[in-house]
C-alpha cells in the first residue's frame, strides 16, 4: 500500500452511502493520488461551489434554452471550434 500525503475522507455520518457517493469518493481520491488536484484544492473548490450554489448554472441553462446562438456556443467543443 502506498503512503498518501493528504487527509483521508472522514467516515460518513449516515449508515449507508449511495453508489454515487462511493463513485465520487473513489474518483476524488484517485485524482488526489494522481496529482490532478490536491486535497486542499478540492476543499477550496467545494467550499466555493457551496457558497455560490446552483444559481449560475441555472442561469446558463435558462439562457441556452431561450437563445439558440448561446446554446450553440455552450454545447460546442472548444477543441474543434474555430
Amino acid at each position: 500500500m502506498t503512503d498518501h500525503d493528504h487527509d483521508r475522507t472522514a467516515a460518513p455520518m449516515v449508515d449507508e452511502i449511495t453508489d454515487f457517493e462511493v463513485l465520487e469518493i473513489a474518483l476524488r481520491e484517485l485524482c488526489i493520488e494522481k496529482g490532478i488536484f490536491s486535497a486542499e484544492e478540492h476543499r477550496r473548490m467545494t467550499e466555493y461551489a457551496e457558497q455560490i450554489g446552483p444559481t449560475p448554472a441555472a442561469h446558463l441553462v435558462a439562457r441556452a434554452w431561450l437563445d439558440p446562438e448561446f446554446k450553440k456556443l455552450v454545447v460546442s467543443d472548444p477543441l474543434t471550434a474555430s
